[in-house]
Parts: C-alpha cells; sequence; structure tokens
C-alpha cells in the first residue's frame, strides 16, 4: 500500500506570505498538522505562543510527526527556549492504542484503554509534558519547549 503523506497549516503558506514582516514576528496561532491519505490525521502540533516566523522557517525539515511522537529540532540548531518554534506547544498524536488493542481490533476495551491512559500520564511527566486528555486513541499533552 502506497501512503501519502501531506502536511498541513492552519495559517496557509498562502496566508504566510500574504503577511507584513510586522505581522511574521508575531504569529499568534500556529498548528502544523500531519495527514496521511484519506485525510487521517497523524497528529498536530499547536504553539501555545506568539510565534516569530520573519526569517522564515522550513516546517518540513524542523517538525517530524509520526505514529510514534512528534520532534521539533531533533538537529543542534534548536535555538534558545523561547525562540523560533522552541516554545511552548500542545502536541496531539492520534491512533495511539495498547498493543493488545491494535492486534485485536478492539478499541472498546475499556480496562486496556485506562490502564493505557495511565501509561502515558506517567510517559508525560517522564519527558516533562503535561498530560492533557486521551480519548478513543488521540493523546494530548502539553511542553514548555521543545
Amino acid at each position: 500500500t502506497t501512503t501519502t503523506t501531506k502536511w498541513k497549516q492552519v495559517n496557509s503558506i498562502e496566508e504566510l506570505n500574504n503577511c507584513s514582516q510586522e505581522q511574521l514576528a508575531c504569529v499568534k496561532t500556529l498548528t502544523i498538522t500531519k495527514q496521511q491519505q484519506q485525510h487521517h490525521n497523524i497528529g498536530s502540533v499547536k504553539w501555545l505562543a506568539p510565534i516569530d516566523l520573519s526569517k522564515g522557517m522550513d516546517f518540513a525539515n524542523i517538525v517530524t510527526i509520526t505514529t510514534k511522537g512528534v520532534s521539533v529540532y531533533d538537529n543542534n540548531n534548536k535555538p534558545n527556549v523561547g525562540e523560533e518554534l522552541n516554545n511552548p506547544a500542545e502536541i496531539t498524536i492520534n491512533s495511539m492504542y495498547p498493543r493488545a488493542v491494535t492486534t485485536s481490533n478492539n478499541t472498546n476495551n475499556e480496562r486496556l484503554l485506562k490502564a493505557f491512559e495511565e501509561k502515558l500520564k506517567k510517559k508525560s511527566i517522564e519527558m516533562k509534558a503535561t498530560f492533557v486528555s486521551y480519548n478513543k486513541g488521540s493523546w494530548v499533552f502539553r511542553v514548555p519547549h521543545f
């Protein structure tokens, strides 16, 4: 099966291209979502603070969203905290189920899902993130920076 991946920004590239340098210096809402074929969202990153995009940003090389997690600035070019995309964000990862649920294709097993939610809460703490929610396979958590 061939998978097509699309990147989507709430602020479209066209929208950002039409902004002045002053507007780009303080983009108040920025969300990047990675989609696969049939518009299934793998996950998203929504920044919770204004972002300075005035110097330009190559999102495809900075932001990685997979079914296992999200990475922003996974290379050594990470800016200081509070600069560029290294700001507070809310991350959503979809299709997060315990292995027993995905192999049996039983996404309604409440006991397994509750135990998995507890595991995700612990994982959030380990990552120095704040657990927000886990619902129907979507794990949402917040990070203070990347």
